[in-house]
């Protein structure tokens, strides 16, 4: 179930990048799907993560969103610092 999601976001990507000719509503149609993917499997996983934990539900669900948060925080001023150097800002 959670990987229909993952293959939203798959489709979503090759829709948007294997288009020979650059058609606008191509791109925004694979950038739908790469959005509407990701914000719904993100959304079963934090139920996910409440249902898995046998004690402490609030508290699980409270460490995945800190985490994936704190994770997505760093990774993408990593990747800021590395795009930065590498000359594409």
């Amino acid at each position: 179930m959670y990987g229909t999601f993952f293959l939203v976001i798959l489709v979503g990507v090759f829709t948007a990048k294997t288009s020979a000719v650059p058609v606008v509503w191509i791109i925004v149609l694979g950038a739908a799907l790469v959005t509407g993917g990701g914000f719904a499997g993100y959304t079963c996983l934090t139920s996910l993560s409440a249902t898995i934990a046998h004690k402490g539900r609030a508290q699980a669900s409270s460490l995945f969103l800190a985490s994936s948060f704190s994770g997505s925080a760093v990774f993408g001023l990593v990747g800021s610092r590395v795009l930065t150097d590498a000359g594409w800002a």
